[in-house]
């Protein structure tokens, strides 16, 4: 049912119109696969407060009319929005297991195949948040890009190997070379001992917990 809805309010919209939601959408596919590490905190923002707003809309909708499915959807985007920027990476790991439930379902066409595989990814990425980041928003990135290239009419077979290869190139590139402030921060080294530095957020100088070597200036 929801995908006719889509679909009836898709179809309703000018060639114009779609062609630039398309295009929209590939573009985003494309930053998440290759930079989706270094956005994701803002993104899990607007993708809580979008579910927020559209959960909130439809409650509103049964229960008031349109008036009340405004002001719930108003209501359920500041909810939405703070709740996902509260808990990012549960919300990141959420995500990840509703894109593969998804991707079973599709492949497989077995329902239980795919919730089975939604936990086992739900569970790893709980476990391994902050290894498995670049890989999850490679792997969203090239499925939106994938369908957008559908979408503007390219073949799926080609979609779907373009998508493939930009999953595997994005996963590279986000492990090894794309690197968040944190995991630059983890790479600095003490002169004295080796351990990791640590920077003081009041006046921005680096030092070691380990020795308390320190003083080192921001650009250290």
């Amino acid at each position: 049912m929801a995908d006719a809805a889509i679909s009836a309010i898709l179809g309703g919209l000018p060639a114009e119109i779609l062609l630039i939601i398309y295009a929209v959408a590939l573009v985003l596919g494309i930053v998440l696969a290759f930079l989706g590490k270094l956005i994701w905190k803002p993104l899990m923002s607007i993708i809580g407060a979008f579910i927020g707003a559209t959960l909130g809309f439809i409650v509103g909708m049964l229960l008031a009319g349109e008036i009340g499915g405004l002001v719930l959807m108003f209501i359920g985007g500041i909810i939405g929005g703070k709740l996902f920027s509260m808990i990012v990476e549960f919300a990141l790991a959420v995500i990840a297991a509703i894109v593969t439930f998804g991707l079973l379902t599709l492949f497989t066409g077995s329902y239980i195949v795919a919730a089975i595989g939604g936990i086992v990814v739900l569970v790893l990425c709980i476990v391994f948040r902050k290894k498995v980041v670049g890989l999850v928003m490679a792997v969203v990135g090239s499925v939106i890009a994938g369908v957008a290239l559908m979408s503007l009419s390219i073949p799926a077979e080609l979609a779907a190997v373009v998508a493939l290869v930009m999953m595997i190139a994005g996963g590279i590139v986000q492990t090894f070379f794309v690197k968040t402030k944190e995991e630059i921060a983890e790479s600095r080294k003490c002169p004295s001992c080796g351990g990791h530095m640590v920077q003081d957020k009041t006046n921005g100088l680096w030092y070691c917990p380990n020795c308390r070597f320190g003083g080192m200036p921001p650009n250290y």
